[in-house]
C-alpha cells in the first residue's frame, strides 16, 4: 500500500502491510484492508494491524458501511469464477452471506453504500448480462429483510454503480463492447475480416477455415476466410469462449471456456459442432489448449490451489493422462513448434518468453521483456509475440537459431480490445499480423434515484 498526498507531493509506503484491497473508515480513525483471504483493521497509516476476519478463498473488494459499524467484502473464488458478498461486524463478529441462495452460481461485485446508508447498490451478472441492483438496508432485526431490487435492465451493460452526493443519482458505466479486426499492410494496421466483431482469430492448415470468438457475446464460431459458410459452435447463454486452435487436419476445435459455475476449463469441438466435450472433466482449471503436430496430444496451463496458469502439462488425448512438463511450474501461454520440438511459453509475471527443447528436455530463456501472445510461424523459424506494457509497445519476432530479436510494427496509439485474457494478437495467413481495436464507445451515465 501506498500513500499519495493530495494535491501534490510523492507517494510513500503505508505501513509495512500488503494489501488488495484497502479502504480507511468513514470517520477517518482506521484503515481497513484486505491481504489474500484475511481481513485487517490498522491506524490510518497502516501500523499495528490485527486480523478481523479470514473468508477464503479471497477478499476482492471491502467496504465499510457510512455509521462505520458493518463492513461488506466481496469474496472471489478463482476456481468457480464466482464472487458474492459476506458481511460482518466492525470487529469481525458474526461473518455471514449477505444473499445466500439469491442466485446460483454469485456473481455480485463492486457494492457501494448511498450517503444515507439506506440502500446498497451494486453489480450483478444475470442471464448475460450486468445490471445495477439495490438492496434496501434493515433498521431492526425485526424488519423483513428486503429483496434486491432491479434497477436497470439492457440492453447495454451498467457496471460499477457510485451515487452521488446529495443520494439523488447513481453515476455508473455503461457500454456494449464492440471490437474491430486490423491487419498489417506492411505500413499501418487496416480493417480485416469484414468489419467483424470479433477476436482470438486462428486459420485452419490449409488456410481455408477461420474459428473466432464474437463480440460482446464471446460465443465460439467457425466460417471460410471471406465470412461465409458460419457455424456456431457454442450456446452463449451456458459459456464464454477464448483462444481457439484448430486440430493440425481442421476436424477439431480446442478452446478454453467459463461458464456461471466452473472457472476457464479446456474444451474441444467437431468443427461441424458437434460433440462439444470438456477435455479434462472435472478439472479445477485448463487455460489456453493447444495442440501437438500430430493432434494426438494437448498442451494446456493448469490450475490448483486457485493459482492462475502456474503449471504446463500435456493431456494425452488417447489414455487421457496429463503429464507435467520437466520446469514448466509458473510458466503459462504454451505453444508448440510445427515440427514437435518445441514448446513455447510465458513466465507467469509476463515478462519472459522461453523455449523448452523436448530433445534435452532444457528450458532457455528466448527474450526478457513484457510478452503477450506468443505465436509460431508457419515454418517454425520464428515466435511473434507483443510487447505488453510498454510506453511503446510493438510488434516482435525472435527467431528461434539465434536468438534475434527485430521489431516489426508500432502499436502506439491503438486502442486495443481489453478481453478476458487482455489484449489478443496472433498471426493470419502468411504470417500476417493481427490485433483486434476496440471500437466500442462506454460512456459514464447518471440515473436518476428516487428510492
Amino acid at each position: 500500500m501506498w500513500l499519495l498526498p493530495l494535491p501534490a507531493g510523492s507517494p510513500r509506503p503505508l505501513g509495512t502491510a500488503v494489501a488488495h484491497p484497502a479502504v480507511w473508515t468513514p470517520d477517518g480513525r482506521q484503515l481497513v484492508f484486505a491481504d489474500g483471504a484475511d481481513l485487517y483493521e490498522s491506524n490510518p497509516d497502516g501500523s499495528d494491524s490485527r486480523k478481523l476476519a479470514t473468508l477464503e478463498p479471497r477478499i476482492g473488494e471491502v467496504r465499510v458501511a457510512p455509521d462505520g459499524r458493518k463492513i461488506r467484502v466481496a469474496v472471489y473464488d478463482l476456481k468457480t469464477g464466482s464472487s458474492e458478498f459476506w458481511e460482518l461486524n466492525r470487529d469481525g463478529s458474526h461473518p455471514h452471506r449477505l444473499l445466500p441462495n439469491w442466485s446460483d452460481p454469485p456473481h455480485e461485485c463492486c457494492g457501494q453504500w448511498t450517503p444515507d446508508g439506506k440502500y446498497f447498490l451494486f453489480t450483478s451478472f444475470r442471464e448475460g448480462r450486468n445490471s445495477i441492483w439495490a438492496l434496501r438496508e434493515r433498521r431492526s432485526w425485526i424488519q423483513p429483510k428486503a429483496k434486491p431490487v432491479q434497477l436497470t435492465n439492457g440492453p447495454l451493460d451498467f457496471w460499477l454503480p457510485v451515487p452521488s452526493k446529495d443520494g439523488k443519482r447513481i453515476f455508473a458505466m455503461g457500454g456494449m463492447p464492440r471490437s474491430e479486426v486490423l491487419r498489417y499492410d506492411g505500413k499501418s494496421f487496416v480493417p480485416y475480416f469484414g468489419g467483424s466483431s470479433a477476436t482470438d482469430l486462428a486459420f485452419s492448415a490449409d488456410g481455408q477455415r477461420v474459428v473466432y470468438v464474437s463480440v460482446p457475446e464471446q460465443t465460439l464460431w467457425t466460417s471460410k476466410i471471406d465470412g461465409s459458410d458460419r457455424i456456431q459452435l457454442s450456446d452463449p447463454a451456458t459459456m464464454e469462449v477464448a483462444l481457439p486452435h484448430f486440430s493440425p487436419d481442421g476436424s477439431q476445435i480446442a478452446f478454453m471456456a467459463r461458464t456461471r459455475s466452473t472457472d476457464w476449463r479446456a474444451y474441444a469441438v467437431a468443427a461441424n459442432g458437434q460433440n462439444l466435450r470438456e477435455l479434462i472433466p472435472g478439472a479445477a482449471a485448463g487455460f489456453d489448449p493447444g495442440w501437438s503436430p500430430d493432434g494426438k496430444s494437448i498442451v494446456l496451463s493448469t490450475s490448483d490451489l486457485g493459482e492462475i496458469s502456474n503449471k504446463i502439462g500435456i493431456l494425452d488425448l488417447g489414455t487421457q493422462k496429463i503429464s507435467p512438463l520437466p520446469g514448466g511450474e509458473n510458466l503459462f501461454s504454451p505453444r508448440w513448434s510445427p515440427d514437435g520440438r518445441y514448446i513455447a511459453a510465458i513466465t507467469t509475471d509476463s515478462q519472459s518468453l522461453t523455449l523448452f527443447d523436448r530433445t534435452s528436455q532444457r528450458w532457455t530463456e528466448l527474450v526478457r521483456m513484457g510478452i503477450g501472445y506468443p505465436s509460431w510461424s508457419h515454418d517454425g523459424q520464428y515466435l511473434y509475440f507483443d510487447s505488453i506494457f510498454a510506453e511503446d509497445p510493438a510488434f516482435f519476432r525472435v527467431r528461434i537459431s539465434d536468438h534475434q530479436l527485430e521489431r516489426l510494427a508500432s502499436l502506439k496509439g491503438i486502442h486495443r480490445l481489453w478481453g478476458p485474457q487482455a489484449e489478443w494478437s496472433g498471426l493470419g495467413p502468411g504470417d500476417s499480423l493481427l490485433i483486434t481495436r476496440n471500437i466500442s464507445s462506454p460512456e459514464i451515465y447518471a440515473l436518476d434515484w428516487q428510492p
